[in-house]
């Protein structure tokens, strides 16, 4: 009887690793199923992330973004900010996560990026209209001219291996660098056509151009913040987006959005 219930103590005992092995799994298993309230934040940033005449946050980004997370069955509530206060909630864990972010070595700290590449934003020189060139990606032939670029900002792979040799000169906003190069002070203007197509609304017409052809380009992710432990949430976004890479969802909103 002794041997019988000392059996009894030490089966219990052996076992309950087990079955909380199996309630920790369970309970990370049903965040994917649980329709949870997130909060995500981002820059308004026009057609990737903008407030329409109803004061909905829409865009091409967000049209993905949204399609992403509601098949995973989560509802998400997105704010558009200005950039330091975004930058600011997403080091603090006061959101969950941005819907499209670039990567840099600083924000990866606090950001756990997401694998798969939402979007990617072409790179484009611009200059006075009449100051056209040829680029085929010889930095060398541009090192004389001067450019300017956002403080901080990044803008492909091949640029900034070459850019400790270029002549740049670092403004704090694209308007700057775009007054700069109507008053001749700088030769050219390094931008994504995203954002610039919307600061170039507020000049004259035809004053600036494009250079014909991307000098590169930068992904955007979708990225949680670290504070939130949202690792599982990350991996469920990346299978998923990959899925509706193939299924050819992601290209049909990028045709509509004509981005």
């Amino acid at each position: 009887m002794i041997i019988s219930n000392i059996s009894l103590w030490w089966h219990s005992v052996r076992f309950k690793p087990l079955s909380i092995c199996l309630l920790v799994t369970h309970a990370l298993g049903s965040f994917s199923a649980a329709s949870d309230e997130l909060f995500f934040v981002d820059v308004n940033a026009h057609p990737l992330g903008f407030y329409d005449d109803k004061q909905q946050v829409q865009g091409v980004a967000i049209e993905i973004f949204k399609k992403v997370m509601g098949n995973l069955g989560h509802n998400s509530t997105l704010e558009l900010l200005p950039g330091k206060r975004v930058i600011h909630m997403l080091e603090n864990g006061q959101a969950d996560g941005v819907p499209f972010i670039r990567k840099t070595p600083k924000r990866e700290v606090y950001l756990d990026y997401s694998q798969e590449v939402l979007l990617y934003e072409n790179v484009y020189f611009y200059v006075n209209a009449g100051h056209q060139f040829e680029f085929s990606g010889d930095y060398s032939a541009i090192k004389q001219k001067k450019m300017a670029v956002i403080l901080g900002d990044t803008y492909g792979e091949a640029f900034n291996k070459m850019a400790a040799s270029l002549n740049l000169i670092g403004t704090k906003t694209l308007d700057s660098s775009f007054f700069m190069l109507l008053k001749n002070r700088v030769d050219v203007v390094v931008s994504t056509q995203q954002r610039a197509s919307k600061i170039l609304k507020a000049y004259p017409a035809g004053g600036i151009v494009r250079v014909a052809h991307p000098i590169g380009s930068i992904p955007l992710y979708v990225a949680f913040s670290k504070k939130r432990q949202l690792s599982l949430l990350r991996d469920q976004f990346d299978r998923e987006l990959k899925k509706l890479k193939r299924s050819g969802f992601v290209k049909s909103v990028v045709d509509k959005w004509h981005y």
